[in-house]
C-alpha cells in the first residue's frame, strides 16, 4: 500500500469543554490505492512516538476530544485493507492546545426601543478561559468605562441612536458581537393651550 498524503489542514473545532479540554478536527486526502477499507488516527504527546490509535473507519475526517490545555499533540494516520495490511505513518501533524480558550459569545446583546428619557440596558455572555475583558463600543468607538458584561444608558436622547457592539477578550483571543440597535423615541411635545386664543 502506498503512503499516504495526509491532514491537508488541521484545525481546533470546539474552544471549550467542562473538563478544560479542547477538541481537534482533522482532515486528510483519501488514499488512492482501491483496496483501502479504511484509517486509523494515532496520537501522542512526543514527536514520532504514538501512544493511541482510533480506528475511524473509511471516513477521510474525525474529531478528537478531551486534549488536555496547554499540551502539544503528535498526529498521524495510516490506511489499512480487509486483509488487515496497514500502510506506513502520514506525515505527522503538531497541534499545541492552547493554554486558554477564546472566548465565544452564547448570548447576543439585543436590540432596544425605548423613549428618550428612558433607560436602556446591553448585556452579553460568553463560555471560555476566565477572565474575560469587555469593552462596549457605540458606531465604531470605544465608549469609555464601558468594560463589564453589561452597559446601561440612563435618561436616553436621540443622540445615543444607533449600533451597540462589544468585544470580549481572553488571554487566548477576541470576538465582537454582533450589532445591537438602539432605537430612540421622541417625546412629543404636549399641544399648546389655545384657552383665550380669539380667531
Amino acid at each position: 500500500m502506498k503512503k499516504l498524503i495526509l491532514f491537508l489542514y488541521l484545525a481546533l473545532c470546539s474552544t471549550w469543554m467542562t473538563a478544560k479540554a479542547a477538541t481537534v478536527g482533522l482532515a486528510w486526502d483519501a488514499s488512492s490505492d482501491p483496496t483501502v477499507t479504511g484509517y486509523k488516527i494515532y496520537t501522542g504527546t512526543a514527536l514520532l512516538v504514538y501512544t493511541n490509535s482510533i480506528n475511524v473507519g473509511n471516513t477521510t475526517n474525525c474529531t478528537i476530544s478531551n486534549l488536555v490545555v496547554g499540551v502539544t499533540y503528535h498526529f498521524a494516520a495510516t490506511a489499512y485493507n480487509a486483509f488487515g495490511l496497514e500502510s506506513d505513518y502520514s506525515a505527522e501533524a503538531t497541534y499545541a492546545v492552547p493554554v486558554g480558550v477564546a472566548p465565544v459569545i452564547t448570548a447576543q446583546p439585543t436590540n432596544l426601543t425605548v423613549s428618550a428619557g428612558s433607560s436602556a440596558l446591553f448585556s452579553v455572555s460568553a463560555t471560555g478561559t476566565l477572565p474575560f475583558t469587555y469593552q462596549w463600543r457605540f458606531k465604531g468607538t470605544n465608549i469609555v468605562a464601558a468594560t463589564n458584561l453589561s452597559f446601561s444608558l440612563s435618561a436616553v436622547t436621540t443622540n445615543n441612536a444607533g449600533s451597540y457592539v462589544v468585544l470580549v477578550g481572553n488571554t487566548a483571543g477576541s470576538v465582537t458581537s454582533n450589532p445591537a440597535i438602539l432605537t430612540v423615541i421622541p417625546v412629543v411635545a404636549p399641544a399648546t393651550d389655545l384657552r383665550g386664543v380669539v380667531f
